[in-house]
């Protein structure tokens, strides 16, 4: 049975991993690529989501978040990380 698409939002793939991108991280830079004109993604490939779930807990745990960033952006990482988790098993 195939399992359904983790849906992110293309807000927060330009947001976390937009610096990878730029870098040139070849993951980063596909999923940005992903993001045009859409306000959600879906990912099928366990290494796209392995790589949300690697950046989002970078995030969660990142204590120099300014409180004038927007909530969300805040709260968001430990959302992905529980529903990441549970797709990956």
């Amino acid at each position: 049975m195939a399992r359904k698409p983790f849906t992110v939002s293309s807000e927060w793939i330009n947001y976390a991993h937009g610096p990878g991108a730029e870098s040139g991280h070849p993951i980063a830079t596909e999923l940005c690529e992903m993001t045009d004109f859409r306000n959600q993604i879906k990912l099928t490939k366990p290494e796209h989501v392995r790589e949300v779930l690697s950046v989002a807990e970078l995030y969660s745990s990142d204590s120099s978040v300014q409180d004038d960033e927007r909530l969300w952006f805040r709260l968001y990482p430990n959302k992905l990380i529980k529903r990441a988790r549970a797709w990956l098993r």
